[in-house]
């Protein structure tokens, strides 16, 4: 596992729109980090203009890409606090080249910002592969207009509803114990999923009634839906910027992510 200390930033890392001594995300070492409010990140051709690569700020080089126009989201069509997010229209996704060294029952944290007009089910990360215990997804919608993370098989949701006019900030930490049999009220004995800042209780079970851990396969990770070889759950809605962790990210780690979206996006 590493630790830190241990990765060597390139150079070439874009970090511009950061104010001297301003929290940087860096400070945490994603493995990947993509934001739309980075135009220099983001090839992009037409009009509208389609995103072709979104590259990732981390410095390790988990671009994230589509070659196909029909399934790439569009950029400069929309903003938050003045600044530049993309669009996904359901039926749009990047994904990574490569696959994403975050794989078995390992630590790990996901965290989003991001906006969800309407669909059946609309997935702002997605990782791993269609079996049972092998995915590791971060959506929210799924039909009810909640949020959750599924390992497939079961899907959990946080039994409350999200506005479909607001910006959200949505993650999952988990510190590579289990996942836990949480039912109504109750919270995973090592995943916590956060909205907003704040941790929640799931309210339906992670894997049927009992204890479970993950079982991710090496694989490619996605953004705005599943990977190409998984199917179609697109987002109908937007996403300013994603960040994924090889590792579990403390309460007060997530607080600043939270506290550093907040005022970035004007949320």
């Amino acid at each position: 596992m590493r630790r830190f200390g241990e990765r060597t930033r390139p150079s070439t890392q874009v970090t511009t729109w950061l104010p001297p001594g301003a929290f940087n995300p860096l400070q945490l070492r994603p493995l990947i980090w993509v934001d739309a409010s980075e135009a220099s990140t983001i090839t992009s051709a037409g009009s509208p203009a389609k995103v072709s690569q979104w590259n990732d700020r981390s410095g390790n080089g988990y671009h994230l890409s589509n070659a196909t126009a029909a399934g790439q989201p569009s950029t400069g069509t929309s903003t938050q606090n003045g600044r530049n997010v993309l669009e996904f229209d359901g039926g749009d996704r990047l994904q990574t080249s490569v696959n994403v060294p975050i794989t078995g029952n390992s630590a790990r944290t996901y965290f989003a910002v991001a906006r969800y007009n309407a669909s059946a089910a609309d997935v702002i990360i997605a990782h791993g592969a269609s079996s049972s215990g092998q995915a590791a997804d971060l959506f929210i919608d799924r039909g009810a207009d909640n949020a959750g993370f599924r390992g497939w098989a079961a899907d959990p949701v946080i039994g409350f509803a999200i506005d479909t006019a607001t910006w959200v900030t949505i993650g999952l930490t988990y510190d590579g114990t289990s996942l836990g049999a949480t039912g109504a009220g109750g919270i995973g004995t090592g995943a916590t999923y956060i909205y907003n800042g704040n941790g929640v209780a799931w309210n339906n079970y992670l894997f049927g009634n009992s204890a479970s851990t993950l079982n991710t396969p090496s694989s490619l990770l996605s953004v705005g839906d599943l990977n190409a070889s998984r199917g179609n759950e697109g987002l109908n809605g937007f996403i300013a910027e994603v960040m994924v962790f090889d590792y579990c990210l403390t309460a007060t780690q997530m607080t600043t992510l939270h506290n550093y979206a907040k005022d970035k996006w004007g949320l």
